[in-house]
């Protein structure tokens, strides 16, 4: 069951009794225990959590109550729910019959682990550019039966903070941070019926989720609550090929935009700029194409290769949504069918320059002037929801969504 969130401040405790459990410096209590009124049977229990740490660790709250003799979970909400500072009001939904808020002793546990060292995930605060990294958690009876890498997947799409410009919490990693996963290094195929192999011999990272308006507010700072309030702040972020990084030689990562001056690309790599070896810009066709197969060498990515199973891992058929509303590829990737074609780096119908043939890095040159996109739209159907498929755009007209990769020091 879902929360319902609080004014951010502190509830005077009820009459009832309540318990509390500290783990890792952090408290929770049960500040109230109310009956819904009109009488529907529904508890509505206030809880306030202080000094949470999920910077470094994954968290989970369970309140449960003992009524006549048996153990009830009143609320227990998923990784990272309701579980950052802050004062929360939660439903009971289905408590026994009859049950009355002032015979509930309530008690708050709160459940916690730490996030492992590691380089599986590149973190980038978008305000401060500080970058981060963050290894894939272990699987934890403390989350039930999650392996490590659904206990990730859950970090980076829910988790909430509170966002200071606005006064309300945000989904951390689709707003103010952007997260990039590690592809490995190894030897990979793209393209329909594995065509061709690819020797990637150092690792590269690709943004978890489609780039963000809220995320484009953010870096160029134009957050508002009018903004926000338009309810587009979760969605990807439609620009120009151009836009993005301007209208240059793929090769020329540091040239300047030549139409519109915020230029992401340019922004990000100025921000981080002596702190990375590397640098940021869109990826390769077949580097996108390696991150959507996450491993994978079938016609689709996910475990059926059916293409009755789109719906679950691709936004299609039903307009434009949200984000990471849909399950990831085996790498915790959201987003790399369905819900809009990418731009890539490529130039349509091009050739790889003398010397990168083989190079995964190497984006196609040519004259055709249109950039290749990659990984379908809303609109298409299941079938076509496949790893391999792509076409191509105007990079001064046609606007698409896009994440970014980050390619390793040559």
């Amino acid at each position: 069951m879902r929360g319902i969130r609080t004014a951010r401040m502190g509830i005077v405790a009820a009459g009832c009794a309540f318990a509390a459990f500290a783990a890792q410096a952090v408290t929770i209590t049960v500040d109230k225990v109310q009956q819904r009124w009109p009488w529907n049977n529904k508890v509505d229990i206030t809880y306030t959590v202080a000094d949470d740490n999920l910077d470094t660790h994954n968290a989970k709250v369970v309140l449960t109550t003992v009524v006549n003799g048996t153990l009830y979970v009143a609320y227990e909400g998923d990784i990272n729910e309701n579980a950052a500072s802050g004062t929360y009001t939660v439903t009971w939904e289905n408590p026994p019959t009859g049950v009355r808020a002032e015979n509930c002793t309530m008690t708050a546990a709160y459940y916690s682990d730490a996030v492992p060292e590691g380089d599986d995930y590149m973190i980038v605060e978008l305000s401060t550019g500080v970058v981060k990294y963050e290894g894939v958690c272990q699987a934890s009876g403390k989350f039930g039966s999650l392996t490590g890498q659904e206990i990730s997947n859950a970090r980076y799409s829910t988790t909430r903070h509170y966002d200071g410009k606005l006064n309300q919490f945000r989904f951390k990693y689709k707003t103010s941070h952007m997260v990039l996963r590690k592809i490995p290094a190894g030897t990979y195929y793209t393209g329909d019926n594995n065509a061709t192999e690819w020797t990637v011999d150092k690792a590269f990272y690709m943004q978890l989720f489609p780039y963000t308006n809220y995320q484009y507010w953010d870096v160029f700072d134009l957050i508002s609550s009018d903004r926000v309030s338009s309810q587009q702040d979760d969605k990807a972020r439609s620009l120009t090929w151009n836009d993005i990084r301007g209208s240059v030689d793929p090769l020329s990562p540091s040239a300047p935009a030549t139409s519109d001056p915020k230029n992401v690309v340019r922004w990000l790599n100025g921000r981080v700029a002596g702190t990375l070896p590397g640098r940021f810009d869109l990826p390769t066709m077949v580097m996108r194409e390696i991150a959507c197969r996450a491993g994978t060498s079938t016609t689709y990515f996910w475990p059926s290769n059916n293409a009755g199973d789109a719906y679950k891992y691709a936004s299609f058929g039903s307009g434009y949504t949200d984000v990471g509303t849909k399950l990831p590829n085996n790498w915790g990737i959201y987003d790399m069918v369905g819900l809009d074609w990418e731009f890539c780096l490529d130039v349509n119908g091009g050739s790889r320059a003398e010397g990168h043939e083989n190079d995964p890095f190497a984006p196609l040159l040519g004259s055709d002037g249109n950039r290749v996109v990659h990984g379908n739209d809303c609109y298409g159907k299941a079938a076509d929801m496949n790893s391999a498929r792509f076409s191509s755009a105007n990079p001064g007209r046609a606007q698409y969504v896009f994440r970014l990769a980050y390619y390793p020091a040559q």
